[in-house]
């Protein structure tokens, strides 16, 4: 299973890989501007692939996600634009899979 998508970052492009044999969440990254440089430091490095454990990678998103919400619990966002209740829900669904995944 294969999802694309930009993180909203300009000009860079991540297909997010899930390779259940092995666990892993291989993610491929290309990053447009990096790709013309001039800097020795950099060149070749504006495309590449890196595997993350998926158990690891789950774990860090639901904190970076769940600290995301305490940041935000009270802030006053006009009722069209609240999403938090859905990033709840999202949060939700990742500790139910992570569960039953692994156990913990």
């Amino acid at each position: 299973m294969a999802c694309w998508a930009s993180l909203h970052f300009p000009f860079n492009r991540y297909v997010f890989e899930l390779d259940k044999d092995k666990d892993e969440l291989v993610i491929h990254y290309y990053n447009d501007p990096l790709s013309y440089t001039d800097c020795e430091e950099y060149k070749g490095k504006d495309s590449g692939i890196i595997r993350v454990p998926l158990k690891e990678f789950t774990k860090e998103i639901v904190k970076l996600a769940e600290d995301y919400l305490e940041l935000l619990k009270n802030s006053e966002i006009p009722e069209e634009y609240d999403w938090r209740d859905d990033l709840q829900e999202y949060i939700n669904d990742v500790k139910k899979y992570y569960k039953e995944r692994y156990g913990e």
